[in-house]
């Protein structure tokens, strides 16, 4: 398995923010929690704008950069 990253907005009104935690959950059971990040976006819908703002970006890049920089 490669390494993940989760966005969700916290008000999605598509897709309860409870899938995310719940898939983010399940791989952490199966003990891959070192290849997962979770991070809710405050405010954010179903890929809202809240998502390209410059902390979005900045988690995204520091999330690549713990990853892929291995």
């Amino acid at each position: 398995m490669g390494t993940l990253i989760i966005l969700h907005g916290d008000q999605d009104p598509l897709v309860p923010y409870t899938q995310s935690e719940a898939f983010y959950n399940r791989i952490v059971e199966k003990g891959l929690e070192d290849r997962v990040d979770l991070f809710c976006i405050k405010n954010g819908g179903h890929g809202t704008r809240e998502f390209f703002q410059d902390l979005t970006k900045k988690t995204i890049l520091g999330f690549f950069d713990k990853h892929l920089k291995e």
